[in-house]
C-alpha cells in the first residue's frame, strides 16, 4: 500500500527565528482509470485503497451498482494507472458520465442541476426515530476533532463510517474531500455493508454533491466539523439524511430529520 505523506523541508517562523525542519506533506498523485481498454478519467488522489477508491468512484457516477460488475481491477501504482473490466457496460451508463439534467429539486418545484448518474442511483433513506443520543454525536464529533493523530499532514479529507450508535467500520483519508467519501464507498460495497441509517463523518462542509454520496451509500445520517450548503440541506431534506454540522467539542447544529437524535427532557 503507498504512503500517504511524504517529509519535505520547509522554514518555520518561530519568535527564536527561522528553523529548517522536515515535514510530513499529504502525498498527491494524478491516478488515470481505464474502463474496458479505453482511458475514462484522471483524477488527483492519495494513493492508499486505491481499489476502494475505484470502486466507489464508479458505483458513485452510475457505471456499476455492485462490484462483482467488476471482472478486472488492476492497480499499476509504477504507472499511475487503474485498469478496469466492466463487461456488460452499456453505451448508455457510459455515457452517461459528466451529462448534467434539469429536473425539480427538493419538492419545492424550482429547476437544479444534478448529474444524470445522480438522478438514476438516489433513493430517499429511511428515517430511523431514535438513532443517536446526544452523547452519540459528541463522540462521533471527537473522531474529528482527533484528526490530527490520524493526519499529521493538515492536507488530508478525513472520513468514517459508523454502525450507529458508535461502532466505527472504517476511517479513509485523502487530498480530495470526494475521494475520501469514495473509499468508503467501496470498501461498504464490497464487505457487503451496504446497509440504511448508518453515520458518515465527514471534515468537510456537507455540499450538494457531499450529500449525494452520502445517499448512495445508504447514510442517514452525516457529522460533519463544517456546515452546509443551502442545495445540501434541501436535499438532506428531500432525502431522508439528518444533516449535522459544526460538531466541535460538545456542541454541534441539527438542520435536517432531528428525530433520529434523542434530545434530553
Amino acid at each position: 500500500m503507498a504512503t500517504i505523506e511524504r517529509a519535505m523541508g520547509r522554514w518555520k517562523w518561530t519568535p527564536a527565528g527561522w528553523e529548517r525542519v522536515l515535514q510530513p506533506v499529504a502525498e498527491e498523485t494524478p491516478l488515470t482509470l481505464y474502463l474496458n481498454g479505453a482511458e475514462f478519467v484522471t483524477i488527483a488522489v492519495t494513493p492508499d485503497h486505491v481499489p476502494d477508491l475505484v470502486l466507489g468512484f464508479l458505483a458513485s457516477e452510475g457505471v456499476i451498482r455492485k462490484p462483482d460488475e467488476v471482472s478486472i481491477l488492476q492497480w499499476r501504482p509504477e504507472d499511475q494507472e487503474v485498469w478496469v473490466r466492466v463487461p456488460n457496460l452499456t453505451a448508455e451508463q457510459w455515457s452517461r458520465f459528466g451529462r448534467r439534467a434539469l429536473g425539480v429539486c427538493c419538492g419545492k418545484s424550482r429547476p437544479a442541476i444534478y448529474l444524470e448518474a445522480d438522478a438514476a442511483t438516489t433513493r430517499p433513506v429511511p428515517v430511523q426515530e431514535g438513532l443517536l443520543t446526544v452523547e452519540d454525536v459528541q463522540f462521533l464529533s471527537g473522531i474529528l476533532a482527533d484528526r490530527h493523530h490520524l493526519d499529521p499532514t493538515g492536507g488530508l479529507h478525513m472520513a468514517a463510517l459508523v454502525d450507529p450508535p458508535r461502532r466505527v467500520l472504517a476511517i479513509r483519508a485523502d487530498v480530495g474531500r470526494h475521494n475520501a467519501l469514495d473509499k468508503l464507498f467501496g470498501y461498504a460495497l464490497r464487505l457487503g455493508e451496504m446497509q440504511d441509517n448508518r453515520v458518515v463523518v465527514f471534515s468537510g462542509r456537507i455540499s450538494s454533491e457531499v450529500l449525494l454520496k452520502v445517499v448512495k451509500m445508504r447514510g442517514g445520517v452525516i457529522v460533519s466539523n463544517a456546515g452546509p450548503t443551502s442545495l445540501g440541506v434541501e436535499l438532506a431534506e428531500e432525502l431522508g439524511v439528518t444533516a449535522i454540522g459544526f460538531a466541535r467539542g460538545s456542541e454541534f447544529s441539527i438542520y435536517t430529520h432531528p428525530q433520529r437524535v434523542v434530545v434530553p427532557a
